[in-house]
C-alpha cells in the first residue's frame, strides 16, 4: 500500500528522516482520525445503520481493495462490540429480528472462555517471566485482545440478529456470518439440499433456502463464502416462518 511504500525508506534510513516513530503515530493517528469521521457521517445520514456496515464503509473511503476494507471493518467491530456497551440491537424499520443462538448457548459458552481466559492471564504472565520479560507481555497482550474478542462475540449474536423485511431476509449469527436473501429469492424448502450450508454448524435446521444461482455471504474478518443453499436453527422458527410467510403474502399483493 502507498502507506507502507513510504514507510519503508524511514526503517531503511532512519537517520535520513528523524522523528520516525512519530511519523508512525501520526500516520496512524490519521487513520483512526479519518475512520471516525466516516463512521459518525454515516451514523447522521442513516441512524440506526448496521456498525459493521458503517465501518466499512468508512474504510472504504481510504482502502480501495474491498477485502482489506471488510478485514479491517471485522477487527474494529470487536472493538466497538467489546468496548461499547450501550449499543443495542441492530433491527431497522419494518424489520423483524430473530436469533439463532438460544439454543446452542454459544454466548454463554464465549463469555464463560472470556472470564477465565482473563483469570488465567497473572499467572501465566509470572510464570512466563521468569524466562522472558518480552514474551509475558506478548502474551499477556494477546490473552487480553482473546479475551475482548471472544466477548465482542459474544455480545454479538444478539446485537446482530437475522432480520426479515418486504426487502428479504438478512441472515446474521453475530459477527461470524452475514448473508443477504433478496426477497425474490426466498424459496423455503424443509427437505435437506445435499450441499446445504447449515447454521450454526452442529444442529439441526428447522427451514432450509435453495437457491437457483449462488450468493455470497460475508464471514469473518470480512471474508466471502459461496452459498448455493442454507439451513437454519431459528431459537423461535414457527415465528420466523410465519413471518417469511407474511412478508411474501404482502409482497404479492402488491
Amino acid at each position: 500500500t502507498g502507506v507502507q511504500t513510504c514507510a519503508l525508506p524511514i526503517f531503511l534510513f532512519p537517520e535520513v528522516v528523524p522523528g520516525r516513530i512519530w511519523i508512525g503515530a501520526g500516520v496512524e493517528l490519521a487513520i483512526f482520525a479519518a475512520v471516525g469521521a466516516g463512521f459518525w457521517k454515516s451514523r447522521n445520514v442513516a441512524r440506526g445503520g448496521d456498525p459493521v456496515d458503517r465501518l466499512r464503509a468508512a474504510f472504504s473511503t481510504f482502502i480501495p481493495i474491498p477485502a482489506a476494507a471488510g478485514a479491517m471493518a471485522s477487527e474494529c467491530a470487536v472493538l466497538y462490540y467489546g468496548f461499547y456497551w450501550r449499543s443495542r440491537p441492530h433491527v431497522p424499520p419494518g424489520s423483524r429480528a430473530f436469533t439463532m443462538h438460544q439454543r446452542t448457548m454459544a454466548d454463554q459458552l464465549l463469555f464463560a472462555v472470556s472470564l477465565l481466559s482473563l483469570l488465567e492471564i497473572v499467572p501465566m504472565h509470572l510464570v512466563v517471566n521468569h524466562w522472558s520479560r518480552i514474551a509475558a507481555w506478548v502474551l499477556t497482550g494477546l490473552s487480553i485482545y482473546g479475551a475482548i474478542w471472544m466477548m465482542a462475540m459474544a455480545r454479538a449474536f444478539a446485537l446482530r440478529p437475522t432480520l426479515v423485511s418486504a426487502e428479504g431476509i438478512t441472515v446474521r449469527y453475530g459477527l461470524l456470518f452475514n448473508l443477504r436473501i433478496p426477497a425474490d429469492r426466498i424459496r423455503p424448502v424443509h427437505q435437506s439440499p445435499a450441499d446445504a450450508l447449515i447454521m450454526p454448524r452442529n444442529t439441526t435446521p428447522s427451514i432450509y433456502f435453495e437457491f437457483a444461482e449462488p450468493l455470497y455471504a460475508e464471514t469473518v474478518l470480512g471474508f466471502r463464502k459461496r452459498i448455493t443453499a442454507i439451513g437454519l436453527s431459528m431459537d423461535d422458527p414457527a415465528a420466523f416462518e410465519s413471518d417469511i410467510q407474511t412478508f411474501n403474502s404482502a409482497r404479492v399483493l402488491k
